[in-house]
C-alpha cells in the first residue's frame, strides 16, 4: 500500500511503555502511552450503537466501500461497523491508523479473524501528523491531495484521542490551531474532527464519539462553526453523565454526511442525563434508553431523562449547541418575557479558579496564624458566600486565597517562591498533598500551582 509517513509493520506487540507523544512536548516523556495518546477505548455497546447509526444512514449501493478509523486502537469500532454491514456483497477496504503498535496488532488479529475477506490497511501513523505535513505553507489545509487513493472515504467511524493543550505542547497546539482554523485551548479531538470532515466523501457518512465539552465552551466556537459549514449534520446525541467510559469523559456522538448539497433543514438532537425523578419505563442500559423518551430506569438502578428535539439553529453557526423542543422553547420564551436583564448586562462573566486543594489554598483561618507563619501571596477572592444581586456583600467578610501566580508581559506564570519565604515554607509543609495531584505534574506544571488559575490580571 502507499505509505503516507513513518510506519511500522504490525507484529508481536510490546508492553505499555513511557513515550514521547509525536505531537507533544518532551517535558511529558514520562507520561504513559495511554495518557499521552488520550486513549479511551470504546465500550462494545457504544461501538455497536454508532456503527448501526452509520449503516442505517449510509448509501450502500457500490461494489466497494472505503472505510476509515483514524484512531483505530484495538479495532473495536471497525469490528462493529463491519459486523453491521453484514453480507451486502460489498467489498470493504479498511484503513486504520494509530500510534500504538500493540493496539494495532490486536486490531489486525481481531479483524482478520472475524472478516477474512476484508482488505486491511492498518499502519502505525498519527492521523494529525499526516494532516500537518499536507498543510500548505500558509497553514491552511490541503489534505491528501497528492495521494489520489487517499482522498476520500465512504464511511468513517472514530473515537478520537482526548488530549488537552497542556499535554500536546504549546508549539504543536499553535500549529494545529493555525492549520485547522481553531483558537483558544486546542484539544486533539477538535483537529481530528476537522480532519475527518476533510476526508469524508461528499456522499459519505461518519459517526464520531467525542467529548461533549465543545458544544458549550468558548474554545469550541470555531469547531462548532466548522462542523456546521463542512458537514451535513444528521443527528447529535449528548450522552451526558451516562458514565459509559471509565475515564472522566462526558461523551457525545455526531452522525454526519459529507457536503453533498442535500443539507438537512434541521439536525436531530437527543440528550440523556441522570435524574432522581420516578421512571415510567425501563431499559437494560443507557444505550437502549436512547430509543425511548421520558424517564427511564436502567438495570443498575440509575434513572435518566431522555429528550428528543432538534439542534437549536436560531443564531450564528458558532453559537452553543443545545436541544430545542417545544417545551424548552416555551419555557425560555416565558423567562425572557419576565427578565429585567442578563448577567452580561451588568458585568463580564468569567470562570473561577479551581485549586483541587481548597483546604490548602483557601483556608478560613488565615487570620489565626501568626505574622511569622502567615504566607505572602494572599489575595481576596469572590465566592458565592458574598454574592449579592449587583455587587458583593461587604458584611459577609472577605475570603482570601493563596495565589502563587502572576502575569508578566501578558503571560501567566507561577510565582518564583524564592522571593516569598513564608509562602514557600507553608507550601512545602503541604507538598505531599499538592504533589498527589498527579495531573498537575503530568501536565508539566509546578507542584504548587493552582490547577485552573485563570488570569490574575483580570
Amino acid at each position: 500500500m502507499t505509505s503516507l509517513g513513518r510506519s511500522n509493520s504490525i507484529g508481536a506487540g510490546h508492553p505499555p511503555r513511557p513515550v514521547r507523544h509525536h505531537l507533544g512536548n518532551t517535558r511529558y516523556h514520562t507520561i504513559t502511552e495511554q495518557k499521552a495518546e488520550g486513549a479511551t477505548y470504546t465500550p462494545p455497546s457504544l461501538a455497536n450503537f454508532v456503527a448501526s447509526q452509520i449503516v442505517d444512514a449510509a448509501t450502500l449501493d457500490t461494489p466497494e466501500i472505503r472505510i476509515l478509523d483514524p484512531a483505530a486502537g484495538n479495532g473495536e469500532l471497525l469490528l462493529s461497523l463491519l459486523a453491521k454491514l453484514g453480507d451486502r456483497r460489498i467489498k470493504p477496504i479498511v484503513y486504520g491508523f494509530d500510534t500504538n503498535l500493540e493496539a494495532l496488532a490486536q486490531a489486525q488479529h481481531r479483524l482478520r479473524h472475524a472478516f477474512p475477506d476484508a482488505e486491511l490497511h492498518l499502519e502505525q501513523l498519527n492521523f494529525l501528523e499526516i494532516v500537518l505535513r499536507q498543510a500548505r505553507a500558509d497553514g491552511t489545509l490541503e489534505l491528501f491531495v497528492s495521494e489520489g487513493s487517499w482522498q476520500q472515504f465512504d464511511l468513517i467511524i472514530a473515537n478520537p484521542p482526548y488530549v488537552r493543550t497542556q499535554i500536546i505542547g504549546s508549539r504543536h497546539a499553535q500549529a494545529l490551531a493555525k492549520t485547522f482554523g481553531l483558537s483558544g485551548r486546542v484539544d486533539l479531538y477538535h483537529a481530528f474532527l476537522i480532519g475527518i470532515a476533510q476526508v469524508l466523501a461528499r456522499n459519505g457518512t461518519a459517526g464520531v464519539i467525542i467529548s461533549n465539552r465543545f458544544m458549550t465552551t468558548r474554545s469550541g466556537v470555531h469547531l462548532r462553526a466548522a462542523l456546521r459549514t463542512r458537514l451535513n449534520l444528521r443527528h447529535v446525541w449528548d450522552l451526558g453523565d451516562t458514565k459509559l467510559f471509565r475515564a472522566a469523559v462526558l461523551p457525545a456522538v455526531i452522525l454526519a454526511e459529507g457536503r453533498n448539497g442535500n443539507g438537512h433543514t434541521s439536525t436531530r438532537f437527543t440528550s440523556i442525563y441522570e435524574t432522581k425523578r420516578p421512571a415510567t419505563m425501563t431499559a437494560s442500559d443507557p444505550i437502549e434508553a436512547l430509543s425511548m423518551s421520558g424517564i427511564v430506569a436502567v438495570a443498575d438502578g440509575r434513572r435518566y431523562q431522555v429528550r428528543h428535539g432538534t439542534l437549536d439553529s436560531n443564531g450564528h453557526a458558532s453559537d452553543i449547541w443545545r436541544i430545542a423542543t417545544p417545551a424548552t422553547d416555551a419555557w425560555l420564551a416565558a423567562v425572557a418575557r419576565r427578565t429585567w436583564g442578563t448577567f452580561a448586562d451588568i458585568g463580564k462573566t468569567r470562570v473561577g479558579v479551581k485549586t483541587c486543594a481548597d483546604q490548602i489554598f483557601m483556608r478560613r483561618d488565615w487570620h489565626t496564624m501568626s505574622e511569622h507563619e502567615r504566607p505572602e501571596l494572599l489575595r481576596p477572592v469572590t465566592t458565592h458566600h458574598i454574592a449579592g444581586r449587583f455587587c458583593p456583600s461587604a458584611s459577609a467578610g472577605v475570603r482570601l486565597i493563596l495565589y502563587p501566580h502572576e502575569t508578566v508581559d501578558g503571560c501567566r506564570r507561577p510565582i518564583d517562591l524564592s522571593h516569598y519565604p513564608k509562602a514557600r515554607a507553608y507550601l512545602e509543609l503541604n507538598r505531599a498533598t499538592l504533589e498527589s495531584r498527579t495531573y498537575v505534574i503530568n501536565a508539566g506544571r509546578r507542584w504548587y500551582e493552582i490547577w485552573v488559575p485563570q488570569d490574575p490580571a483580570i
